[in-house]
């Protein structure tokens, strides 16, 4: 089956091309020489807006928000091209025959410098794998975005008069929210306060786990791909 890269995805690529194609050049050079990773979803917005300094594309305004604003678009759609070539089960080459048909079809005047970024970076094996195994992690159910640990002080109030307030007490819940296949879904646990102390306790163990993981040869040996420390 053919596979199909949409045109959208090359609309700021062909912005900058059409202002300044050193950028462009620039791009292609630094984006390739990142070490592979895991990648959160804005992965590339930072390394697009340290490349494109003061850049603004022609006929946009002159404010910072204006700036920022496109380094975020590029940078989205330099990720959602990236996904889609880690997640495609086609061969790296066909992925860019059908980038660079996608080019040579709707940008035809930027089709030489597209083409040559296209190739660069898509041909890249650290950027490949990086965002293949992304893919490969992404690819499950109950995906957590979001956690949040509320704690409530709550009066409890006396037997008689029962409008009288004679103690309070902690209420603990954990908000998660987590992505579905087709939606965002948030579900809240109230927990003890022993349960908030095994959390926590389980949550130290696992990370003393991680960086034990990640400190070991075997974790060079295996090529073990990590998301960047924050």
């Amino acid at each position: 089956m053919k596979t199909k890269i949409s045109k959208r995805l090359f609309r700021e690529l062909v912005k900058l091309a059409e202002s300044e194609s050193k950028l462009l050049s620039q791009l292609a050079v630094d984006l390739p020489g990142i070490a592979p990773h895991l990648y959160p979803f804005d992965s590339l917005i930072g390394v697009v807006r340290d490349v494109i300094g003061d850049f603004r594309p022609q006929g946009a305004g002159r404010t910072d928000e204006k700036q920022a604003d496109f380094a975020t678009d590029l940078g989205q759609s330099l990720t959602a091209l990236l996904y889609t070539a880690g997640a495609s089960a086609l061969s790296n080459e066909e992925v860019i025959a059908a980038a660079i048909e996608t080019i040579e079809t709707n940008f035809p005047e930027h089709a030489e410098s597209l083409s040559s970024f296209v190739r660069r970076v898509l041909g890249c094996r650290n950027l490949l794998l990086s965002f293949k195994s992304t893919a490969l992690r992404e690819d499950n159910e109950n995906i957590v975005v979001d956690t949040k640990i509320i704690v409530d002080i709550r009066p409890i109030f006396d037997f008689d008069p029962a409008e009288a307030i004679s103690a309070h007490t902690l209420l603990y819940r954990l908000k998660v929210t987590h992505r579905t296949s087709n939606d965002v879904e948030t579900k809240i646990y109230t927990l003890s306060q022993d349960a908030l102390d095994e959390l926590s306790r389980a949550v130290d163990r696992s990370k003393s786990k991680i960086e034990q993981l990640r400190s070991t040869p075997l974790a060079s040996a295996l090529g073990l791909l990590l998301e960047e420390n924050k």
